[in-house]
Formats: C-alpha cells, structure tokens, sequence
C-alpha cells in the first residue's frame, strides 16, 4: 500500500448525538469511534478464534495461542485447500456469529439511522498471515460482494490491538458519493475483486487500532486491507449491517439461495452469483435481490 495516509477523524465527541453522526458518515462514508466496544468481550471472541486456529496447525508450536505468533511454514489463503478446513471451523463459534448482534453497535447505528436496523446473516473474519503482500485486501466497495441495497453498512473491528505492522483498513473518506458501483476486476487477496487504483484520488485514512476501536462504512465505501509485516497473527472481522431504507419495508423471512449461476459483469467473467427470494410479514413476495456469493477470506499474520 503506497497510499498517502492520514488519522481517521475520531467521532466520539458525537457519540450521543444520532444527527450528527448522520451527518459525518453521510459527508465522509465513515465513522471511527474509540473503544465503543467492549475490549474484553473481544478478548474473549480472540480465545475462541485462537484455540481453533492453533488446533489447525497455524501458530507456532510453543507459543501463548492469544500472542498469534503465526508459522510461516503454514502460509495458505482462500484458493489453498489447507485455509477453508480452519476457516469454516472458525466459522461455527456462536461467539463469532453473536458478536455480530452486539448492542453497542446496533444501539449506535440506531440512533445514526433514526430506526431500526437488522444485522446481515452474513459475517466475515479476516485471519491472514503476515508479509502474504500479493493477497493484502484489494481496493474494493462492499456492495459488490453482499448486494440489496445502497445503504447497507459494514462495522469493522479488530479483536486484539492492531497497530500498523499488523496491517488494519484504511478508507478512501467521500468515495461513497459517487453512488454507483466500480468497475471490479478480478485480484489477489479477500474477496477476489479490485478497483484500479488510477480511477481514485489518493487521500486515504486509517489509524493504530486499539482492541475496542470500531469503524463504521457505507457499502459504496472504497476500503483497503494494509499489509501486515509482524509475525504477530492478527485476528480482525467485520459483519454487514443491513438498514431499513425509509422507502422500503424491512424483509423479515429469506428462503434459500437459489439458482446458482455464472455471470459476466462489465466483460469480466465474475464469481458466481445466486438469486434471493424474499418475502415480507405477509408472506407475499417482496421481491427478487441478486448477491454475489463471496468467497471467504481471513486476515492472519506470521
């Protein structure tokens, strides 16, 4: 990451004032707030994610599981058929799965919307290995990846410190006004898909994170992974945040994905894609969403 990098502007001086906030995250696409979470509720999910992960062969023998030194000799990502066995065990903790459904985020998001929100079923950790430079996350928006609507929003936290050398996100403030999609090409690293960096200006923001620290974007929000290059494995993870758009009821029953099929977006040939029935509280079908079927990733360093 060669970008220019400032410090996020820090949104706790507004945390009781929900206009406010609204304001910020509709002017810059963000919202970075110093210990909203609790740091030892995320101490406790890092236990969690730790012990699978040690079970899985990717620290190094000997060593505290909660330090994350990573073995180097273990090195595997997304394609490799070594980083799904660990993954998806990982995937099961109902910690992990409850985390996202937190009150201190939800009651924060409330007060920024005006109403109520609804957590995405769908939740990412980001565990990767260190100095893996050619798989850092890509530049990209989150909307490619989850779909539905506009405004949707991704609540990223680290669990665990995460200073520079661990890596962390940095965020491209306004890039969401653009309220369009762009175009994606396929890259290395979480999520397979990436903006040309040359179509963008270079005013990035990031900061050290602090177990606790929480950063709130619009899913039109251009974001970026930063390369990790301490042993230390990082343990990060993100759930999507799905809103009640003013002009649209809020889907409360989802059947199952269906009609699984390849697509080409833009000329280029895509991950697949799978068609969402959804219904409202009557039981009469609201309508028909598309979403990308991401494919899993997770941050670690070694």
């Amino acid at each position: 990451m060669n970008n220019r990098l400032s410090e996020f502007r820090v949104s706790n001086d507004a945390v009781d004032d929900g206009e406010e906030l609204r304001r910020r995250l509709d002017e810059e696409g963000y919202l970075f707030i110093k210990k909203l979470q609790d740091p030892d509720k995320l101490l406790a999910l890092r236990q969690d994610i730790m012990q699978v992960i040690r079970t899985g062969g990717w620290l190094m023998e000997g060593t505290d599981p909660m330090a994350g030194i990573a073995d180097a000799a273990k090195q595997c990502t997304e394609p490799d058929i070594e980083y799904p066995s660990v993954y998806h065990e990982m995937y099961k903790l109902e910690s992990f799965h409850r985390a996202g459904h937190w009150p201190e985020v939800m009651l924060m998001m409330e007060k920024v919307i005006g109403g109520p929100v609804l957590s995405h079923p769908q939740k990412i950790a980001r565990l990767w290995f260190p100095k893996y430079t050619a798989h850092t996350t890509p530049i990209h928006q989150d909307f490619v990846h989850f779909q539905g609507v506009y405004d949707t929003y991704t609540c990223w936290a680290p669990v665990g410190d995460c200073p520079a050398e661990l890596g962390g996100l940095a965020v491209l403030p306004g890039s969401h006004k653009i309220n369009a999609i762009h175009d994606h090409h396929f890259s290395l690293g979480a999520g397979g898909l990436a903006i040309n960096q040359e179509e963008l200006n270079d005013n990035w923001v990031t900061t050290d994170y602090e177990i606790g620290d929480s950063l709130t974007f619009h899913s039109l929000t251009v974001h970026q992974g930063r390369c990790p290059t301490s042993r230390k494995t990082v343990c990060a993870f993100h759930w999507i945040t799905a809103i009640n758009p003013p002009a649209c009821p809020l889907p409360s029953i989802c059947s199952s994905l269906i009609s699984a099929e390849s697509i080409r977006l833009g000329g280029r040939k895509c991950i697949r894609i799978g068609r969402l029935r959804i219904y409202n509280t009557t039981g009469r079908i609201w309508t028909w969403k598309y979403y990308l079927r991401s494919r899993i990733s997770v941050p670690m360093a070694l």
